[in-house]
């Protein structure tokens, strides 16, 4: 005679279910625990330092820190994404967290495939359009991040 048992609590995550969530946890971990120099003596932007001209992703590293300590003005300035994304990480990991702890949550949260292009597709065309308003600026002469 065997007898059955249920397990006390679910399967731990896998790993590669729980790595983006952990890098996120860190990210905002750190920039709300530091504060960005205001003038580096070299620019970490291996593209800028290849062109010239700032990144998508120039100024996010700032932004974040700004995020971090409430200074959402200061993270739009330093990168018109950076406020967006760092509320999208947050809810990110709430959402990666309340999945954990509620199954069945996650499973009525999935989004569709068709939908995930859409949002990829919405992001993309964000990233491009913050990208080109930043590079219009440089053309023009004015702040860049």
């Amino acid at each position: 005679m065997s007898a059955t048992t249920t397990p006390l609590c679910e399967a731990p995550p896998r790993r590669a279910e729980t790595w983006p969530a952990a890098l996120i946890a860190s990210v905002l971990i750190v920039s709300a625990a530091t504060e960005a120099p205001a003038h580096l003596p070299f620019t970490p932007c291996i593209f800028r330092n290849l062109t010239g001209l700032p990144c998508p992703g120039c100024g996010m590293t700032r932004g974040f820190v700004a995020m971090g300590h409430g200074r959402i003005g200061d993270a739009w300035r330093a990168n018109p994404l950076a406020p967006f994304a760092y509320v999208f990480a947050c809810g990110y990991l709430v959402l990666f967290v309340l999945g954990r702890r509620f199954p069945v949550l996650a499973e009525r949260w999935r989004v569709p495939e068709r939908v995930r292009w859409s949002i990829y597709a919405a992001v993309l065309l964000a990233v491009l359009a913050s990208w080109s308003i930043t590079l219009a600026h440089c053309f023009a002469g004015g702040p860049t991040a």
